[in-house]
């Protein structure tokens, strides 16, 4: 005779259900679940939103919004040698979500495509997984090219992400070079063309009245990344652009040209900590 888990916890000191249940719950909520169009999160610390297509979108904390979006971003040459620009759109409109103790993961697949061009129409899939701790978020990339693809570009892909420029004007700007030397410096009312070399960064921070926000590169398992950061105003642009790249995996031709073939893999990440005054 088959005896259900309910029936079998009737027999059970109240101590034991107790363990059971949570054992069951505990496994149930570790498993991938599918959820359909975009997906909100939020907990004590931050909120943001990730879409189908793999986008960060109105990132927030303590009320201030810390990105607008931040997205899967490329340059390519076509067959006549034009630049063209790629970007990430979704391949269906499922996201992943899972819950396992204090963390949920969000993961979205795209493909990438070029801005025009039929013959770049699937030149490339990646995949994004954003894992949400309480108090920050580690955000995990990978993209295989589908094509052979040329680049003239020192970075064929990276995340480009736009921090309002509102949220943090007036406000001191951390930066940490390649080398590990830190500067300080201060996102201004008014534009100024900032005099301190802001490429090639292992982290940066905002400084706020009631907390530090941190950009930081890379992880453990390999997925090396180099930061870096502008200010849009200098192109009319209401945003500062941070873009976030993985180091390039082949070495640069003579000619400055850069072929990969197909199947390349690029993996990289970077993380956001969040901090309260």
């Amino acid at each position: 005779m088959r005896i259900g888990f309910h029936c079998v916890a009737r027999m059970m000191p109240p101590l034991l259900v107790c363990v059971a249940c949570a054992m069951c719950h505990e496994t149930f909520s570790a498993e991938w679940k599918a959820h359909v169009g975009d997906y909100d999160f939020k907990n004590d610390t931050y909120a943001l939103r990730v879409t189908p297509a793999g986008d960060i979108l109105n990132l927030e904390f303590n009320e201030v919004r810390v990105l607008g979006r931040a997205c899967v971003w490329g340059m390519t040459q076509d067959e006549q040698g034009r630049q063209v620009k790629l970007k990430a759109v979704e391949k269906n409109p499922v996201i992943e979500i899972k819950r396992e103790d204090n963390l949920t993961s969000i993961k979205a697949s795209g493909r990438i495509r070029g801005e025009n061009g039929a013959d770049l129409e699937n030149c490339a899939v990646f995949e994004v997984e954003a894992i949400c701790h309480p108090e920050r978020i580690e955000f995990q990339y990978k993209l295989t090219t589908l094509k052979m693809m040329t680049f003239a570009q020192r970075v064929p892909f990276c995340v480009v992400a736009y921090a309002p420029v509102d949220s943090f004007a007036g406000k001191p700007l951390e930066v940490i070079n390649a080398q590990g030397s830190l500067a300080v410096l201060e996102v201004k009312q008014k534009f100024e063309k900032i005099q301190y070399q802001t490429n090639n960064l292992q982290s940066f921070s905002f400084v706020l009245d009631n907390g530090k926000i941190e950009f930081a590169s890379g992880d453990d398992h390999g997925r090396e990344a180099r930061m870096s950061i502008c200010d849009g105003r200098e192109w009319k642009g209401n945003n500062l652009e941070i873009s976030i790249m993985p180091l390039l995996p082949v070495s640069r031709m003579p000619d400055g040209i850069v072929n990969y073939p197909v199947g390349q893999v690029f993996k990289w990440s970077y993380r956001i900590h969040f901090t309260q005054f």
